[in-house]
């Protein structure tokens, strides 16, 4: 009986985590698409495809800043509301983008789409994984963000195949997914999972009673939080454990969005005949990756499981820095496995070194630092690798690997703690 409750999450908790999965797929899709729309409008509308690449970027930056203003906010107000708004926009602007014809149009539509998929599948749905997974966090984000690899290998094939028939019949696949998505989370999921009737962690070890009075307290507390803005960034171990967080993504992103083009300057005729394949490989490799470090997540901390992605980063860095076939294959092995669980680690961090009642705050702060870090990857190892080979790129992802072992260990609970009941008494606040 107890292994039974160990492991299991509850019919909501499948619901929540396939609502998140869903929710991803769009975010990931759509916005990754730039990479096969930007060279096909640029044959056949004579765009730039320069400055439809780019857009990613300036959307990023701009994400990140809306981040800082809005994040706190929504975080401390009904995340349930939150979903359903940013993903009804999200899903809007996607046909919208789909639908552009003028160039500067496609742009701003893309920039704002990013800006609510970014609210809705980081913000929004990382705020609703803690409150009801806050010690399970791990596994549960593992799970959801099978999304991610799924998107970036089958998704982005789907695209590629419905493209030419127009743009909107290649998005209309992932605007389903999108549109159940927001209807599971309206119709199914709340804030807290004791406002439907389920149980933290699908812990029911407690009465309903209990597990309501404990939302109550919480609720109370948060209102009440020492943890601003300028305390987590005065924190030593706020940046121990989110500059980690940060460069598994830069690395994650910037190299995977390079794969295509370092696959064929290792070996053309390879990736002719094995190129999909090998794609295909990587994203169901990092579905595993994702699985098994939520799981050591969950179940060793948070900490161990940074630093054993941090080790994978390690070899596939000096294995892509080879520059052989094999190695480079080798490279894309280690690779798949941190990047399925690079985005799980925002929440674990913040659920995980600060209370219940504190995460919402925490975790605003944390994503759009992480984001922030990862949105220069793209374009740091593309222009390292333009000016002296993707091997220099490598490079750049073992320098920043050694970094994400070595600054977790720093990170400690007890410190956090004690900051918190000084800042606690320097507030007058128990």
């Amino acid at each position: 009986m107890a292994e039974k409750k160990r492991l299991g999450f509850g019919r909501r908790g499948w619901i929540l985590m396939i609502y998140m999965f869903l929710s991803f797929v769009l975010w990931c899709t759509t916005q990754n698409s730039l990479n096969i729309l930007s060279p096909l409008y640029a044959a056949t509308r004579g765009w730039n495809a320069t400055l439809i690449t780019s857009v990613y970027t300036i959307g990023s930056l701009i994400s990140i800043v809306v981040q800082f203003i809005l994040n706190k906010y929504v975080a401390n107000r009904s995340v349930k509301r939150a979903a359903l708004i940013f993903g009804v926009l999200s899903v809007a602007l996607a046909v919208f983008l789909s639908l552009a014809m003028q160039q500067a149009i496609f742009c701003i539509i893309y920039v704002c789409m990013k800006i609510c998929q970014d609210m809705w599948a980081l913000i929004a749905n990382g705020v609703m994984a803690g409150q009801w997974f806050p010690r399970r966090k791990g596994t549960v984000m593992g799970i959801a963000t099978f999304g991610f690899p799924l998107s970036s290998g089958l998704g982005m094939a789907i695209i590629g195949m419905l493209v030419n028939k127009s743009t909107f019949i290649s998005f209309l696949p992932f605007l389903i997914l999108g549109v159940i998505a927001i209807i599971l989370v309206a119709a199914f999921l709340s804030d807290y999972p004791e406002d439907v009737g389920a149980f933290r962690d699908n812990d029911r070890s407690m009465t309903p009673e209990a597990a309501k009075e404990l939302m109550r307290q919480e609720k109370e507390s948060r209102k009440n939080t020492v943890w601003t803005f300028r305390h987590l960034l005065s924190t030593r171990d706020f940046w121990f454990l989110v500059l980690p967080c940060g460069f598994l993504l830069f690395s994650t992103i910037g190299v995977m969005i390079q794969i295509t083009s370092l696959l064929q300057s290792v070996d053309t005729a390879f990736y002719a005949s094995y190129g999909a394949l090998t794609l295909s490989m990587i994203s169901v490799a990092a579905c595993i990756g994702s699985w098994l470090i939520g799981v050591l997540d969950t179940r060793f901390g948070t900490k161990t499981a940074i630093i054993i992605s941090g080790v994978a980063m390690l070899i596939s860095g000096v294995a892509g820095a080879a520059g052989t076939l094999v190695s480079t294959l080798i490279a894309g092995a280690f690779l798949s496995i941190f990047m399925g669980a690079a985005s799980n680690f925002t929440v674990s961090v913040s659920a995980e070194y600060w209370s219940r009642s504190d995460f919402p705050t925490v975790y605003a702060l944390v994503s759009p630092v992480v984001s922030l870090i990862s949105a220069f990857g793209p374009m740091l190892i593309a222009v390292i690798a333009a000016s002296f080979g993707y091997q220099a790129g490598f490079a750049l992802v073992i320098v920043l690997s050694v970094a994400t072992i070595i600054l977790p260990i720093f990170a400690k609970r007890e410190h956090i703690e004690k900051k918190g009941e000084r800042y606690g008494k320097l507030a007058g606040k128990a």
